[in-house]
């Protein structure tokens, strides 16, 4: 009996490790939705430097206005009067600081160009992700949802069948399953152990005709067993 269980419940086992890895592929497969979060992080992070380029620009472009208009009062002053070297020395300032200004809008300018486009690009991004995620999103929830009921139905019959083995059986087979990752059994395949190939010996087969045998395998120690039809012959 108790090895009967020891099969049901690896065949469990290996369920719930096929199952596991499902979930976790499906898990990865909601990466989707953390893109998209990164790319609306994104957009607003862009958006917000362009207000700030922009306003930057218009700081620059006041200023221009206001150096243009002091140089246009002094030109008329130096037209209607004679030449003073202090407004000369002004003008010559002022023109200097005009043709700076005027570089730094054009550098602006095209600043502002250039974010305006990434921005573009990334909401055709955003929007682009969004479609995708609403599209795949119910069926991977649907999907996600199944997985954690079959997995609780599972290990719901896991408990019951653990709870029909004595203590130090049960620790036995979860020792084994740890140390062989998942395989705690063994068929025996023309006498031999079907996980190392070792031979095995008549003892072996003696024990097995036992009441209730737990029989390990000499060299790998899984618990070894015979299918139904090959213990009936």
């Amino acid at each position: 009996m108790r090895v009967q269980v020891f099969t049901q419940l690896q065949h469990i086992d290996q369920q719930l490790s096929a199952l596991a890895q499902e979930r976790d592929a499906l898990l990865a497969a909601f990466r989707e939705r953390d893109a998209l979060r990164e790319l609306r992080n994104a957009r607003r992070d862009l958006a917000s430097n362009l207000k700030e380029e922009r306003g930057h620009s218009s700081d620059l472009q006041w200023e221009l206005d206001d150096v243009e208009l002091r140089l246009r009062t002094l030109n008329e002053q130096e037209r209607d009067g004679p030449t003073d070297p202090l407004v000369a020395r002004e003008l010559v300032l002022l023109r200097e600081r005009a043709a700076q200004l005027e570089e730094h809008v054009l550098t602006q300018l095209e600043r502002i160009g250039e974010l305006e486009q990434q921005l573009r690009d990334i909401e055709q991004h955003v929007e682009q992700a969004a479609s995708a995620w609403a599209e795949h999103e119910p069926q991977l929830q649907s999907q996600l949802d199944q997985l954690g009921h079959d997995l609780e139905a599972l290990q719901t019959r896991r408990q019951i069948l653990a709870h029909q083995l004595p203590e130090n059986a049960l620790e036995l087979y979860d020792d084994l399953q740890r140390r062989h990752r998942g395989t705690a059994l063994a068929l025996i395949r023309n006498r031999q152990c079907s996980a190392c190939r070792a031979r095995l010996p008549a003892a072996v087969f003696d024990l097995l005709n036992t009441p209730d045998p737990l029989v390990r395998c000499p060299r790998c120690g899984r618990v070894l067993y015979i299918e139904a039809e090959t213990a009936a012959d």
